[in-house]
């Protein structure tokens, strides 16, 4: 790469299929691009048929030696980069003229360390990111997902709790000092644990809508089973508050946020107090209260109806506890993960603890100077009755944090 070209951008691939060529090619044809350079990071085996140089100029491979996940990816690549700048990039995005060029602007200009893009659907009428959203227990959200793309579903260059990892751009000098990405994530949320850091140590995370990518959205997180998705996130989430909140805010948030996990490996799982407990006596004594019997329904058609539902739900819950011996419930797959999660913390705690150090020893602003970037801090992750009432504790920590 010639010296006076300071941006690298990082695309990590696993597939390195069609998708990866085109998202080359429209690099490529950005006319409106600074001088850079290209390094794509192979998380599976780089095809013997793929000239990279043929779809872009500059593009180089990075070959790792086993799949290493996004996280890990982007910091191979990152070692290997010379540019002043990162520019990290999903494998299934398609750039629009100037993307590159107005997120490095959008970052020279003001006083951000990072600035993400804005994210579209692949025929670019609905938004996949436009700023995001973390609640207190360290789960990051889209905002706008899903909804009809607009001039101004978001606000130029406002400030973000973290920029998505699909498209963002960030000082080379201050993403090797914060550490770069935590390999451990592998994928999912590292961007908001990246995002989450930074602002610890007193950096500035900006937005710029100009910077826009069209998503193919899917081609690779579908290949992930949704359990081990699952188990990704609820470890990840925890892995962000256990490393950086306070003391003082973390031993009121963690034993919430353990408990939380149960709450929500039930609700996926379908299962309630009655499960447990079938004898009428058993429920009233065991869960210390009587659970009502179903009302008689009002109307002929509307006692059918509910006669039908109720048949349904009834031998829905039967066919799945057939095959299990007496005394055994069936747990959903991703509620199982998200107690392995749980797991993994306790497994992994000493580690996590050194991180935490590591974190800590950085920290320049305070939690209560954090929050309320964050946006959301009270939003439930599944938005189950069960789960908002479970985190109404969650109420009296913010309360009593943004009082200081």
């Amino acid at each position: 790469m010639a010296e006076k070209e300071k941006v690298s951008v990082i695309i990590p691939t696993l597939r390195a299929e069609d998708d990866l060529l085109s998202c080359l090619v429209s690099i490529e044809s950005d006319l409106k691009a600074p001088p850079h350079e290209v390094i794509v990071v192979f998380n599976g085996p780089m095809p013997a048929d793929i000239e990279l140089a043929k779809h872009h100029a500059t593009a180089r491979a990075v070959q790792a030696q086993t799949n290493l996940g996004f996280a890990a990816a982007c910091n191979l690549g990152a070692r290997e980069a010379i540019g002043d700048t990162y520019v990290f990039l999903n494998d299934d995005m398609t750039v629009r003229q100037g993307w590159v060029r107005n997120l490095v602007s959008a970052m020279e200009s003001g006083e951000s360390s990072a600035v993400g893009g804005r994210i579209l659907s692949a025929d670019g009428k609905k938004v996949d990111f436009a700023g995001g959203s973390v609640n207190l227990l360290g789960w990051g959200f889209q905002m706008g997902h899903g909804e009809p793309a607009g001039e101004d579903d978001f606000v130029a260059h406002q400030r973000l709790p973290f920029a998505c990892g699909g498209n963002f751009a960030v000082r080379a000098k201050t993403f090797d000092e914060v550490g770069g990405f935590d390999g451990d994530y592998f994928a999912f949320y590292e961007d908001v644990d990246l995002g989450w850091r930074l602002r610890l140590m007193g950096h500035e995370i900006g937005y710029t809508d100009d910077a826009v990518v069209l998503h193919n959205v899917g081609k690779t997180g579908g290949l992930i089973d949704p359990a081990l998705k699952w188990f990704l996130q609820e470890r990840n989430a925890l892995q962000t508050i256990i490393k950086n909140y306070s003391d003082e805010v973390l031993e009121q948030v963690l034993p919430i946020a353990f408990a939380l996990v149960g709450v929500r490996a039930t609700v996926l799982s379908g299962l309630d107090g009655g499960d447990i407990a079938h004898d009428h006596a058993w429920r009233e004594w065991v869960l210390g209260r009587e659970i009502p019997p179903i009302e008689e329904p009002h109307g002929v058609w509307r006692g059918i109806m509910d006669q039908v539902k109720e048949s349904v739900k009834s031998g829905m819950k039967a066919s799945r506890k057939a095959s299990l011996p007496h005394g055994y419930l069936p747990l959903d797959s991703r509620g199982v993960a998200g107690l392995m999660a749980l797991e993994w913390c306790l497994d992994n705690w000493d580690v996590l603890m050194e991180k935490r150090a590591k974190v800590q020893a950085t920290r320049v602003k305070s939690d209560r100077e954090i929050l309320p970037i964050f946006d959301d801090p009270l939003r439930p992750v599944l938005g189950h009755p069960r789960e908002v009432e479970a985190m109404k504790p969650l109420e009296g920590v913010l309360n009593e944090l943004m009082r200081g």
